[in-house]
């Protein structure tokens, strides 16, 4: 490992060891309104620096604030990207990509009300990575428009097959469906061709297959357990191909009649951690207490740089959404419900 790959795995653990404490979200479960959250998290906390100068906070809104605390995500990760691009490690695209899937949604929500919309501004860095014409983007305001405005990025032919009719008819969740698949193979093309075939390849394949996996566990169980729907075959659209699953323990998961019955399944995998499934059926909590554990592992022992990178950046997503259920416990006084689903922290 050379000097620049050190540098990227020092930067990263340095920056995870500045993430929130218990103590911290104590302080903020604890505050009464919109206005005390964001001047506790721009005083007392790393995403102040990201955040806009405002010189009152009495009438903040949510929304804002969780704007802010998204763009302080992107920019750290973008800080990353410089670090990896650096040392001509391709896994920088993974920041791309999520930041180009997440503006695909919200500027499609955009275009369905027949109007067109200012997106988040796009940093240098991102603007010079990305494959899409935001600024066609933004001026869609019909479905239609949005699909011709991707046209020469490969979302085209991503998003193309399910945006149809006259009227723009667009089917919404196998359209997310759809972006999660491309976004997972395009990072395991990157992983097999960008590296040696020897341990750091391995390493990088297997995080992303877990990912794999745990999106197909949870769209199983949501659509089979709480759905009821009837899925005959481990062929099913819901699953992404390219997971650790083989295809009988898949279709033991897919046969399953009830809850009980899909923890017993997944304990006879790899994944037998998870079956403490909440009897609310809220299997992402489940999931992502999973992945935190495997995350934070990966990332204080690995010795390659991609693997901690994108350990690193699933622990940033999963501390920020820690971070969002405590607003959204401020706004609606429910701090008890919200300590309960914070991921990787005990209150």
């Amino acid at each position: 490992m050379h000097a620049a790959e050190n540098a990227v795995l020092a930067k990263m653990r340095a920056m995870y060891a500045r993430r929130l404490t218990a103590a911290q979200f104590r302080d903020i479960l604890g505050c009464h309104s919109m206005g005390e959250v964001a001047a506790y998290l721009k005083d007392k906390t790393p995403y102040g620096a990201y955040m806009t100068d405002n010189a009152s906070f009495a009438d903040i809104h949510r929304e804002w604030l969780e704007e802010c605390l998204r763009q302080a995500l992107h920019r750290q990760f973008e800080t990353l990207s410089y670090y990896a691009y650096a040392i001509n490690a391709q896994v920088y695209r993974y920041f791309v990509v999520e930041r180009e899937v997440e503006l695909l949604g919200r500027s499609l929500a955009l275009a369905k009300k027949h109007s067109g919309g200012i997106l988040p501004a796009a940093s240098p860095f991102f603007s010079k990575h990305s494959s899409v014409n935001w600024r066609a983007v933004e001026q869609a305001d019909s479905p239609q428009a949005w699909l011709a405005a991707l046209d020469g990025s490969p979302y085209y032919t991503v998003c193309a097959p399910f945006v149809s009719g006259a009227d723009g008819t667009v089917d919404m969740v196998l359209l997310d469906q759809a972006l999660e698949r491309y976004k997972m193979r395009l990072m395991m093309q990157l992983a097999d061709t960008a590296y040696e075939r020897g341990p750091e390849r391995q390493a990088l394949l297997e995080q992303l297959r877990i990912r794999v996996d745990l999106k197909n566990i949870v769209n199983l169980y949501r659509a089979g357990i709480l759905g009821h729907q009837k899925l005959p075959t481990a062929n099913s659209a819901l699953i992404t191909e390219g997971g650790l699953l083989n295809t009988r323990q898949l279709q033991q998961l897919i046969g399953a009649a009830d809850t009980a019955a899909f923890c017993a399944a997944l304990q006879h995998t790899r994944y037998e951690g998870m079956i403490d499934l909440p009897r609310d059926g809220y299997i992402e909590h489940s999931v992502d207490r999973y992945l935190f554990r495997v995350c934070e592992h990966a990332l204080r022992f690995t010795p390659h740089p991609s693997v901690a990178l994108l350990s690193y950046v699933t622990l940033h997503r999963l501390e920020l959404q820690n971070v969002i259920h405590s607003i959204e416990s401020v706004r609606y006084g429910a701090a008890e419900t919200a300590a309960g689903m914070l991921v990787g922290i005990e209150i």
